[in-house]
């Protein structure tokens, strides 16, 4: 089956993507391939941290911890992000 895009007949039945234009070929299906459900949970925990980092930079450390703690609900083995926590924690000016 030659891919609908770019016409690659190089293409096998078995393959989600075109290996020459990137196109789609199979729907997802997160149920039957535990891989790309990681791979989305990876990456939406990466967005969410690095997101902490630009406000970490900006100094708003509340915004930043509180994207930090929602990248640690999506992947609670990101250590990093537990790290930048409490170095925000120690940053963060002390209010009576």
């Amino acid at each position: 089956m030659p891919c609908t895009r770019c016409h690659n007949r190089d293409v096998l039945e078995t393959d989600k993507f075109c290996i020459r234009c990137g196109t789609r070929l199979l729907a997802m299906d997160d149920e039957a391939d535990p891989m790309l459900g990681t791979r989305r949970v990876m990456h939406a925990a990466e967005v969410h941290y690095r997101l902490g980092n630009v406000y970490f930079r900006k100094g708003d450390l509340d915004a930043a911890i509180s994207s930090w703690n929602q990248a640690l609900r999506i992947d609670p083995g990101l250590d990093v992000a537990k790290e930048m926590i409490e170095k925000a924690k120690r940053l963060k000016p002390v209010t009576d």
